[in-house]
Protein backbone atom coordinates (compact mmCIF):
# COMPACT_ATOMS: atom_id res chain seq x y z
CA UNK A 1 0.00 0.00 0.00
CA UNK A 2 1.24 3.63 -0.88
CA UNK A 3 2.12 5.40 2.14
CA UNK A 4 -0.58 7.50 3.67
CA UNK A 5 -0.44 11.51 2.46
CA UNK A 6 -0.65 13.90 5.39
CA UNK A 7 -4.17 15.72 4.78
CA UNK A 8 -6.24 16.94 2.22
CA UNK A 9 -9.29 18.26 1.43
CA UNK A 10 -12.51 16.58 0.52
CA UNK A 11 -15.41 18.44 -0.87
CA UNK A 12 -19.06 16.56 -0.23
CA UNK A 13 -22.58 17.21 -2.00
CA UNK A 14 -24.52 14.83 -0.24
CA UNK A 15 -27.92 16.19 -1.56
CA UNK A 16 -26.08 17.19 -4.73
CA UNK A 17 -27.44 20.55 -6.57
CA UNK A 18 -30.80 20.04 -4.90
CA UNK A 19 -31.12 23.30 -2.62
CA UNK A 20 -34.62 24.90 -1.05
CA UNK A 21 -33.29 28.17 -2.76
CA UNK A 22 -33.22 29.17 -6.71
CA UNK A 23 -30.60 32.38 -6.52
CA UNK A 24 -30.16 34.05 -9.28
CA UNK A 25 -26.51 33.62 -9.58
CA UNK A 26 -25.95 30.52 -8.45
CA UNK A 27 -22.98 28.42 -9.68
CA UNK A 28 -25.56 25.62 -10.31
CA UNK A 29 -26.80 25.29 -14.46
CA UNK A 30 -30.44 25.17 -14.79
CA UNK A 31 -33.93 25.09 -12.54
CA UNK A 32 -33.63 24.38 -9.12
CA UNK A 33 -32.80 20.95 -8.06
CA UNK A 34 -34.70 18.35 -5.75
CA UNK A 35 -32.58 16.42 -3.74
CA UNK A 36 -30.52 13.27 -4.48
CA UNK A 37 -29.30 12.26 -1.11
CA UNK A 38 -26.01 9.86 -1.46
CA UNK A 39 -26.61 6.34 0.42
CA UNK A 40 -24.76 5.05 2.91
CA UNK A 41 -22.74 2.61 0.40
CA UNK A 42 -21.42 5.35 -1.22
CA UNK A 43 -20.86 7.54 1.84
CA UNK A 44 -19.02 4.65 3.74
CA UNK A 45 -17.06 4.13 0.58
CA UNK A 46 -16.17 7.65 -0.02
CA UNK A 47 -14.77 7.74 3.66
CA UNK A 48 -12.73 4.33 3.97
CA UNK A 49 -10.90 5.40 0.88
CA UNK A 50 -10.06 8.98 2.29
CA UNK A 51 -8.91 6.99 6.15
CA UNK A 52 -6.67 4.80 3.70
CA UNK A 53 -5.64 7.95 1.92
CA UNK A 54 -4.58 10.34 4.47
CA UNK A 55 -3.85 10.70 8.16
CA UNK A 56 -5.95 13.85 8.16
CA UNK A 57 -9.26 14.50 6.19
CA UNK A 58 -11.36 17.84 6.19
CA UNK A 59 -14.87 17.68 4.78
CA UNK A 60 -16.04 20.34 3.59
CA UNK A 61 -20.23 19.73 3.36
CA UNK A 62 -21.35 21.52 0.60
CA UNK A 63 -24.01 22.00 -2.05
CA UNK A 64 -26.70 22.97 -3.68
CA UNK A 65 -28.04 22.72 0.52
CA UNK A 66 -26.27 20.18 2.38
CA UNK A 67 -29.02 20.26 5.19
CA UNK A 68 -31.24 18.44 2.93
CA UNK A 69 -29.58 15.32 3.05
CA UNK A 70 -31.03 15.00 7.07
CA UNK A 71 -29.91 15.18 10.29
CA UNK A 72 -30.01 11.15 10.56
CA UNK A 73 -27.64 11.19 7.58
CA UNK A 74 -25.15 13.42 8.86
CA UNK A 75 -25.36 11.40 12.57
CA UNK A 76 -24.40 8.19 10.08
CA UNK A 77 -21.90 9.80 8.88
CA UNK A 78 -20.23 10.77 11.66
CA UNK A 79 -20.52 7.98 13.59
CA UNK A 80 -19.28 5.84 10.76
CA UNK A 81 -15.97 8.31 10.97
CA UNK A 82 -15.36 7.61 14.81
CA UNK A 83 -14.50 3.83 13.21
CA UNK A 84 -11.72 5.00 10.87
CA UNK A 85 -8.26 5.73 11.59
CA UNK A 86 -7.88 8.93 9.77
CA UNK A 87 -8.54 12.52 11.64
CA UNK A 88 -11.96 14.05 10.78
CA UNK A 89 -12.53 17.59 10.58
CA UNK A 90 -16.12 18.40 9.16
CA UNK A 91 -17.24 21.95 7.94
CA UNK A 92 -20.70 22.97 6.23
CA UNK A 93 -21.60 25.61 3.97
CA UNK A 94 -25.76 26.28 4.09
CA UNK A 95 -27.87 28.91 3.44
CA UNK A 96 -29.22 27.83 7.02
CA UNK A 97 -32.97 28.35 6.01
CA UNK A 98 -33.42 25.13 7.34
CA UNK A 99 -32.13 25.17 10.76
CA UNK A 100 -34.07 24.53 13.32
CA UNK A 101 -33.61 22.97 17.13
CA UNK A 102 -32.64 19.92 15.90
CA UNK A 103 -29.62 20.78 13.42
CA UNK A 104 -28.82 23.66 15.56
CA UNK A 105 -28.36 21.25 18.56
CA UNK A 106 -26.17 18.39 16.40
CA UNK A 107 -24.25 20.82 14.89
CA UNK A 108 -23.35 22.77 18.30
CA UNK A 109 -22.97 19.27 19.83
CA UNK A 110 -20.70 18.28 17.24
CA UNK A 111 -18.80 21.78 17.17
CA UNK A 112 -18.95 21.63 13.42
CA UNK A 113 -18.02 25.20 12.01
CA UNK A 114 -20.78 26.73 9.53
CA UNK A 115 -20.19 29.32 6.74
CA UNK A 116 -23.10 30.75 5.25
CA UNK A 117 -24.33 33.06 2.06
CA UNK A 118 -25.28 36.28 3.23
CA UNK A 119 -24.79 39.63 1.76
CA UNK A 120 -24.95 42.21 4.81
CA UNK A 121 -28.09 44.23 3.86
CA UNK A 122 -31.33 42.62 3.24
CA UNK A 123 -32.51 44.32 -0.24
CA UNK A 124 -29.13 43.36 -1.48
CA UNK A 125 -29.60 39.63 -0.18
CA UNK A 126 -32.83 39.35 -1.56
CA UNK A 127 -32.35 40.81 -4.92
CA UNK A 128 -30.64 37.46 -5.61
CA UNK A 129 -31.00 35.15 -2.69
CA UNK A 130 -35.05 34.00 -3.10
CA UNK A 131 -37.15 30.85 -3.06
CA UNK A 132 -38.30 29.52 -6.07
CA UNK A 133 -42.07 31.81 -5.59
CA UNK A 134 -39.14 35.28 -5.52
CA UNK A 135 -39.51 35.50 -2.23
CA UNK A 136 -36.25 37.05 -0.21
CA UNK A 137 -34.31 35.16 2.22
CA UNK A 138 -32.39 37.63 4.65
CA UNK A 139 -34.74 37.16 7.37
CA UNK A 140 -34.27 33.06 7.53
CA UNK A 141 -30.88 33.03 7.33
CA UNK A 142 -30.21 35.73 10.16
CA UNK A 143 -32.68 33.79 12.13
CA UNK A 144 -30.78 30.52 11.63
CA UNK A 145 -27.73 32.27 12.78
CA UNK A 146 -29.27 33.61 15.70
CA UNK A 147 -30.53 29.99 16.73
CA UNK A 148 -27.31 28.85 16.33
CA UNK A 149 -26.33 31.64 18.88
CA UNK A 150 -28.77 30.30 20.88
CA UNK A 151 -27.70 26.98 21.14
CA UNK A 152 -23.78 28.47 22.24
CA UNK A 153 -22.26 28.70 18.76
CA UNK A 154 -21.42 32.42 18.04
CA UNK A 155 -18.92 31.81 15.38
CA UNK A 156 -20.48 31.75 11.77
CA UNK A 157 -18.91 33.08 8.90
CA UNK A 158 -20.71 34.38 6.16
CA UNK A 159 -19.84 34.94 2.03
CA UNK A 160 -20.81 37.85 0.42
CA UNK A 161 -21.24 38.03 -3.68
CA UNK A 162 -20.04 41.63 -5.54
CA UNK A 163 -23.12 41.98 -7.68
CA UNK A 164 -24.48 44.95 -9.69
CA UNK A 165 -26.80 45.61 -6.92
CA UNK A 166 -24.25 46.01 -3.85
CA UNK A 167 -21.79 47.85 -6.24
CA UNK A 168 -21.23 51.34 -4.76
CA UNK A 169 -22.40 50.24 -1.15
CA UNK A 170 -19.39 48.06 0.01
CA UNK A 171 -18.95 50.20 2.60
CA UNK A 172 -22.73 49.99 3.96
CA UNK A 173 -21.71 46.09 3.53
CA UNK A 174 -19.02 46.53 5.66
CA UNK A 175 -20.99 48.18 8.43
CA UNK A 176 -23.83 45.88 8.34
CA UNK A 177 -21.39 43.05 9.22
CA UNK A 178 -19.37 45.48 11.47
CA UNK A 179 -23.19 45.40 13.22
CA UNK A 180 -23.68 41.61 13.22
CA UNK A 181 -20.67 40.66 14.70
CA UNK A 182 -20.18 38.39 11.64
CA UNK A 183 -16.56 37.39 10.15
CA UNK A 184 -17.30 37.40 6.31
CA UNK A 185 -15.53 37.13 3.02
CA UNK A 186 -15.93 38.89 -0.26
CA UNK A 187 -15.93 37.52 -4.06
CA UNK A 188 -17.14 38.61 -7.44
CA UNK A 189 -19.34 36.39 -9.68
CA UNK A 190 -18.56 32.94 -10.36
CA UNK A 191 -19.56 33.16 -14.01
CA UNK A 192 -20.56 29.47 -13.93
CA UNK A 193 -24.63 28.07 -13.70
CA UNK A 194 -27.17 30.21 -13.42
CA UNK A 195 -24.41 32.83 -12.48
CA UNK A 196 -23.08 32.82 -16.40
CA UNK A 197 -26.64 32.85 -17.69
CA UNK A 198 -27.21 35.78 -15.34
CA UNK A 199 -23.89 37.75 -15.59
CA UNK A 200 -25.33 40.80 -17.58
CA UNK A 201 -27.98 41.16 -14.90
CA UNK A 202 -26.22 40.62 -12.11
CA UNK A 203 -22.28 40.65 -12.56
CA UNK A 204 -20.64 43.64 -11.30
CA UNK A 205 -17.28 45.80 -13.36
CA UNK A 206 -14.13 44.03 -11.47
CA UNK A 207 -12.40 46.87 -11.75
CA UNK A 208 -15.27 48.73 -8.97
CA UNK A 209 -14.64 45.69 -7.21
CA UNK A 210 -11.26 46.60 -6.59
CA UNK A 211 -11.89 50.11 -6.10
CA UNK A 212 -14.27 49.75 -3.39
CA UNK A 213 -12.02 46.60 -2.14
CA UNK A 214 -9.09 48.83 -2.02
CA UNK A 215 -11.37 51.11 0.33
CA UNK A 216 -12.56 48.86 2.38
CA UNK A 217 -9.05 48.05 3.07
CA UNK A 218 -8.06 51.55 4.37
CA UNK A 219 -10.82 51.07 6.74
CA UNK A 220 -10.41 47.29 8.09
CA UNK A 221 -6.80 47.73 8.77
CA UNK A 222 -7.26 50.52 11.14
CA UNK A 223 -10.56 49.23 12.36
CA UNK A 224 -10.07 47.39 15.84
CA UNK A 225 -13.83 46.49 16.10
CA UNK A 226 -14.19 44.88 12.70
CA UNK A 227 -15.27 41.50 12.61
CA UNK A 228 -12.92 39.08 10.28
CA UNK A 229 -12.66 39.63 6.47
CA UNK A 230 -10.67 36.53 5.43
CA UNK A 231 -10.82 38.20 2.24
CA UNK A 232 -8.64 40.72 3.12
CA UNK A 233 -6.75 38.56 5.40
CA UNK A 234 -5.76 36.13 3.05
CA UNK A 235 -4.74 38.33 0.12
CA UNK A 236 -2.17 39.46 2.95
CA UNK A 237 -1.12 35.77 3.69
CA UNK A 238 -0.64 35.26 -0.04
CA UNK A 239 1.65 38.33 -0.13
CA UNK A 240 3.81 37.32 2.95
CA UNK A 241 3.83 33.97 1.50
CA UNK A 242 5.01 35.38 -2.16
CA UNK A 243 7.44 37.45 -0.27
CA UNK A 244 8.96 34.79 1.78
CA UNK A 245 10.00 32.39 -1.35
CA UNK A 246 11.54 35.47 -2.98
CA UNK A 247 13.71 35.34 -0.08
CA UNK A 248 14.50 31.88 0.41
CA UNK A 249 14.13 31.16 -3.08
CA UNK A 250 12.13 27.94 -2.13
CA UNK A 251 9.08 27.59 -4.19
CA UNK A 252 5.71 29.28 -3.07
CA UNK A 253 2.67 27.98 -2.47
CA UNK A 254 1.44 24.49 -3.99
CA UNK A 255 -2.04 24.64 -6.07
CA UNK A 256 -4.97 23.76 -3.97
CA UNK A 257 -5.61 21.21 -6.82
CA UNK A 258 -2.50 19.10 -5.06
CA UNK A 259 -5.22 18.45 -1.85
CA UNK A 260 -8.53 19.00 -2.91
CA UNK A 261 -11.26 16.60 -4.49
CA UNK A 262 -15.22 17.27 -4.47
CA UNK A 263 -17.43 13.89 -4.63
CA UNK A 264 -21.12 14.15 -6.05
CA UNK A 265 -23.72 11.28 -4.30
CA UNK A 266 -23.32 8.88 -6.85
CA UNK A 267 -19.38 9.13 -6.05
CA UNK A 268 -18.38 10.80 -8.98
CA UNK A 269 -15.16 12.60 -8.10
CA UNK A 270 -14.19 16.42 -9.60
CA UNK A 271 -11.34 18.57 -9.24
CA UNK A 272 -13.09 20.71 -6.80
CA UNK A 273 -16.72 22.02 -6.05
CA UNK A 274 -16.71 24.29 -8.48
CA UNK A 275 -15.60 22.00 -11.40
CA UNK A 276 -18.98 19.81 -10.66
CA UNK A 277 -20.93 21.40 -13.26
CA UNK A 278 -18.54 20.51 -15.68
CA UNK A 279 -19.34 17.09 -16.92
CA UNK A 280 -15.98 16.90 -18.78
CA UNK A 281 -14.06 17.52 -15.38
CA UNK A 282 -15.24 13.91 -13.84
CA UNK A 283 -12.21 12.39 -12.77
CA UNK A 284 -13.37 8.75 -12.04
CA UNK A 285 -16.04 7.13 -9.29
CA UNK A 286 -14.83 6.22 -5.38
CA UNK A 287 -16.79 3.50 -6.32
CA UNK A 288 -13.68 1.55 -8.54
CA UNK A 289 -10.70 4.35 -7.67
CA UNK A 290 -8.63 5.28 -4.80
CA UNK A 291 -8.18 8.49 -4.22
CA UNK A 292 -4.17 8.34 -5.32
CA UNK A 293 -5.69 7.40 -8.78
CA UNK A 294 -8.27 10.29 -8.43
CA UNK A 295 -5.27 12.94 -8.16
CA UNK A 296 -3.31 10.89 -10.68
CA UNK A 297 -5.96 11.44 -13.62
CA UNK A 298 -4.42 13.70 -16.21
CA UNK A 299 -6.96 16.65 -16.38
CA UNK A 300 -6.26 16.53 -12.11
CA UNK A 301 -2.73 16.75 -12.85
CA UNK A 302 -2.78 19.18 -15.47
CA UNK A 303 -4.77 21.96 -13.14
CA UNK A 304 -2.27 21.40 -10.37
CA UNK A 305 0.64 21.85 -12.66
CA UNK A 306 -1.44 25.00 -13.95
CA UNK A 307 1.05 27.99 -12.57
CA UNK A 308 2.77 31.43 -13.12
CA UNK A 309 5.25 29.22 -15.63
CA UNK A 310 2.25 27.99 -17.55
CA UNK A 311 0.30 30.96 -18.07
CA UNK A 312 0.78 33.30 -20.39
CA UNK A 313 1.95 36.53 -19.12
CA UNK A 314 2.52 35.72 -15.33
CA UNK A 315 5.71 35.35 -15.20
CA UNK A 316 7.12 38.42 -14.92
CA UNK A 317 4.33 39.75 -13.19
CA UNK A 318 5.24 41.31 -9.94
CA UNK A 319 2.65 38.90 -7.30
CA UNK A 320 3.21 35.92 -9.16
CA UNK A 321 4.50 33.96 -6.21
CA UNK A 322 1.52 35.12 -4.01
CA UNK A 323 -1.48 34.53 -6.91
CA UNK A 324 -0.06 31.26 -8.30
CA UNK A 325 -2.16 31.89 -11.62
CA UNK A 326 -5.23 32.27 -10.01
CA UNK A 327 -8.14 30.16 -10.23
CA UNK A 328 -7.95 27.27 -12.53
CA UNK A 329 -11.65 26.41 -12.76
CA UNK A 330 -12.64 30.69 -13.54
CA UNK A 331 -9.56 30.68 -15.80
CA UNK A 332 -11.36 27.47 -17.29
CA UNK A 333 -14.26 29.06 -17.91
CA UNK A 334 -12.88 32.09 -19.04
CA UNK A 335 -10.91 30.99 -21.71
CA UNK A 336 -13.12 28.34 -23.34
CA UNK A 337 -11.33 25.09 -21.45
CA UNK A 338 -7.77 26.80 -21.89
CA UNK A 339 -5.59 26.65 -18.73
CA UNK A 340 -3.00 28.40 -20.29
CA UNK A 341 -5.11 31.76 -20.11
CA UNK A 342 -5.30 34.20 -16.86
CA UNK A 343 -7.74 34.24 -14.50
CA UNK A 344 -10.91 36.98 -15.28
CA UNK A 345 -9.92 38.66 -12.50
CA UNK A 346 -6.44 39.16 -12.92
CA UNK A 347 -6.15 42.52 -13.50
CA UNK A 348 -8.65 43.30 -10.15
CA UNK A 349 -6.06 41.00 -7.66
CA UNK A 350 -3.13 43.79 -8.98
CA UNK A 351 -4.41 46.76 -8.01
CA UNK A 352 -5.98 44.68 -4.90
CA UNK A 353 -2.32 43.48 -4.13
CA UNK A 354 -0.74 46.72 -5.27
CA UNK A 355 -2.78 48.45 -2.62
CA UNK A 356 -2.29 46.41 0.14
CA UNK A 357 1.19 46.19 -0.31
CA UNK A 358 1.78 50.08 0.04
CA UNK A 359 -1.01 50.19 2.87
CA UNK A 360 1.00 47.64 4.81
CA UNK A 361 4.38 50.03 3.62
CA UNK A 362 2.67 52.51 5.45
CA UNK A 363 2.01 50.31 8.61
CA UNK A 364 5.58 49.74 9.11
CA UNK A 365 6.12 53.47 9.00
CA UNK A 366 4.45 53.83 12.36
CA UNK A 367 0.87 53.24 11.88
CA UNK A 368 -0.86 49.87 13.35
CA UNK A 369 -3.05 47.57 11.93
CA UNK A 370 -6.12 46.24 12.86
CA UNK A 371 -5.94 47.61 16.57
CA UNK A 372 -6.55 51.38 16.54
CA UNK A 373 -9.38 53.51 15.17
CA UNK A 374 -13.19 52.56 15.99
Amino acid sequence: MTQKVRAFTLTLKPAGDGCNLACTHCYVAGEPKKAHVMNAETLHEVLDRASEHAERVKISWHGGEPLLAGVDFWKEALEYQSRLPARFRNIVQSNLTLVDEAWADFLVKNRIPVGTSLDGIRDIHDAYRVHPDGSGSFDEVLRGIDLLREHGYDDVGAIACYTKYMAGRLMEVYDAFRKLGISWKISPLIKSGRGDEADGDVGADIMDFAAEFNAMVDRYLFDAHSPRIGTVDNFIADLAAGAKSERSGVGAKRSCQNSNVAIDPNGDAYPCGRFTQTPEARLGNVHDMTFEEIFSASFKRDLAGRNYDTVEGCSGCDYRKACMAGCAHSAWLDNNGDLSGRDGICEANKEIYGHILHVVGSLRKGGVANGSGS
